[in-house]
């Protein structure tokens, strides 16, 4: 049988199904044609490295939603009249 990833549900299957649907002996696995054949047909069974973010990146990605920009916002417009209120404080401060 050819293995057909598009239709069958994996995660859903016994380890005697799956082995059936790839055509796999269980205890003995692929003869070394099986095997080459399959590499031609699939290519090498390697996971593809992803591209890695810096951390700089990452932390900047913290502050692309919405809500987090609405609350940092919110945070500096609540602290917006108490440092007008300081700066106004110290510029009409005298020594007597």
């Amino acid at each position: 049988m050819e293995p057909s990833s598009e239709s069958a549900e994996w995660h859903t299957m016994g380890a005697a199904q799956v082995c059936a649907t790839l055509g796999v002996n269980a205890k003995r696995g692929l003869s070394d044609a099986d095997v080459q054949q399959r590499r031609i047909e699939y290519g090498k069974n390697v996971i593809q490295e992803q591209h890695r973010r810096s951390l700089f990146s990452l932390f900047l990605s913290q502050f692309t939603d919405f809500m987090i920009i609405v609350l940092i916002v919110t945070t500096k417009n609540a602290f917006l009249p108490f440092q007008r209120d300081r700066q106004y404080s110290h510029s009409h401060h005298r020594v007597a």
